[in-house]
């Protein structure tokens, strides 16, 4: 009887990061030095200049026709636009990809809008689609945190397992001592460890080894993840390494027990006593919920003596905090982008008294609506002009209204007159029935006169109300 052997032909697992936007080509280009095998990498960038610099083997420049080499000027909707112009060769870049990394710093115009984009369409392709993404610094604050926030949720719909890293703690696991340069360094440092980390336990064999379905498992649709990267020395005990790598300041609020799936990748040295790695498996284990899927591998490291190197990915959590800021609201009460000038707080408080005095409710102050995403509270002619000039003044053509102090009245006045303090040359009926002896909100002529003494104090400045942008 003879046995008849079928060969079937092997086929890797096809790997490819994607770095979109300044941030993302930084990181891959930081990968690339550090002789990351059997990826390949592709640059996406609306700068052409910047793209010209990357170190990828494939680039595509986003926004050919729309920005024309320029840059999205820190707007996530030319971002946008600019990855649905090139989505044809996007689409055949990304063909045949079994797991997609995308590698992106939130909060500027292009990582923030074409993230969503490339996103969308990786999902549509079938890939595993691992999005590892960075919150800007504190000192980034203001529009530029909005931006990332609103670019993370609409994100994570569309991948399965999103990893977020405030930049920010960052400082709390390197020490503070870091320049502005070290810290973007840092920042690109942690996104290579995440993709390097998964991709070895894919590509590389070991003793205990992790194949493509085992990552499935762990993060396809799980959703918001954490990553974890710890390095220390055999002599360390296990407990205290399981702590460091669970209280990793990159873990923000989020309780570890929450995690419905784990993965450990742990690099070590020819020092290095199995029966220490397993102490630290048993140590991590036992600090995570028991019906939780623990998945992991180990792998040698010619370069290392006594050293390990832990990477650590928790997803599947039901409750999970990506979408608060991981600064306290006092740091953002305190900080400058976030606070108004003395000037405006006198003002604010100089009306809110006068309003208070006159007791009328049609002094409330209008402020511009929150915009809780970059989409919101636009319109289409927005969006025209943002995609010829990316920056339009916010009153080229729109009408400034004036109030009177008794907020009764109200008519368009061009911007330039706006300090004016002009009579109305036209009457009413309403305006004639509201007139009464030594109303304190009667005009008296111009601006000169006296005033009877029974009048409130008010300046005349304040007479003629205005809608404040405080």
């Amino acid at each position: 009887m003879s046995i008849e052997i079928i060969e079937t032909e092997f086929n890797p697992t096809q790997i490819k990061v994607i770095g979109i936007g300044g941030g993302g080509c930084n990181a891959i280009d930081r990968m690339i030095l550090a002789g990351m095998q059997h990826v390949t990498f592709i640059a996406t960038n609306t700068d052409a200049q910047a793209l010209r610099r990357s170190r990828a083997e494939k680039k595509i420049q986003l926004g050919v026709n729309l920005t024309r080499g320029l840059g999205a000027g820190a707007n996530p909707h030319i971002g946008k636009e600019a990855a649905e112009e090139q989505l044809q060769e996007l689409e055949k870049a990304l063909k045949g990809t079994d797991v997609l990394f995308l590698t992106a710093g939130m909060g500027g115009g292009t990582g923030t809008g074409a993230s969503t984009v490339i996103a969308q369409l990786a999902r549509k392709l079938g890939c595993l689609t691992i999005a590892i993404v960075t919150k800007p610094f504190y000192f980034e604050m203001g529009a530029r945190m909005q931006n990332a926030l609103a670019g993370i949720k609409k994100l994570q719909p569309h991948v399965d397992t999103l990893i977020t890293i405030p930049n920010q703690n960052l400082l709390n696991l390197r020490g503070r001592n870091l320049s502005i340069s070290e810290a973007f360094k840092e920042a690109d440092s942690v996104l290579m460890e995440g993709v390097k980390g998964i991709s070895d336990l894919i590509l590389k064999s070991g003793f205990v080894n992790v194949d493509f379905a085992d990552i499935r498992t762990v993060m396809k649709d799980k959703g918001n993840a954490i990553l974890s990267v710890l390095e220390v020395t055999n002599d360390m005990p296990a407990p205290e390494i399981a702590k460091n790598i669970l209280n990793n300041p990159l873990l923000e609020r989020t309780n570890i027990r929450d995690a419905k799936a784990i993965l450990i990748n742990i690099s070590y040295g020819k020092n290095v006593l199995l029966s220490n790695i397993d102490k630290i498996i048993q140590a991590i284990t036992e600090q995570i919920d028991s019906n939780a899927t623990c998945i992991h591998g180990f792998i040698a490291n010619p370069t290392y003596n006594d050293e390990l190197k832990l990477t650590m990915i928790a997803t599947g959590f039901s409750n999970f905090a990506t979408e608060q800021s991981p600064v306290s609201d006092d740091v953002v009460k305190n900080h400058p982008a976030h606070s108004k000038s003395s000037f405006q707080e006198s003002l604010t408080d100089l009306k809110a008294r006068v309003e208070a005095a006159t007791d009328q409710s049609h002094f409330k102050r209008h402020h511009e609506p929150h915009v809780e995403s970059y989409e919101e509270n636009s319109s289409d002619e927005d969006n025209a002009n943002d995609r010829r000039l990316f920056r339009q003044p916010l009153l080229n053509n729109d009408k400034v209204y004036t109030f009177s102090a008794d907020g009764l009245d109200k008519r368009p006045t061009h911007p330039q007159n706006l300090y004016e303090n002009k009579e109305s040359t036209q009457t009413s009926t309403n305006s004639k029935e509201r007139q009464g002896p030594h109303s304190p909100l009667e005009r008296k002529g111009s601006s000169n006169e006296t005033l009877p003494a029974d009048d409130l104090e008010i300046p005349t400045f304040l007479r003629i109300k205005r809608k404040l942008d405080l």
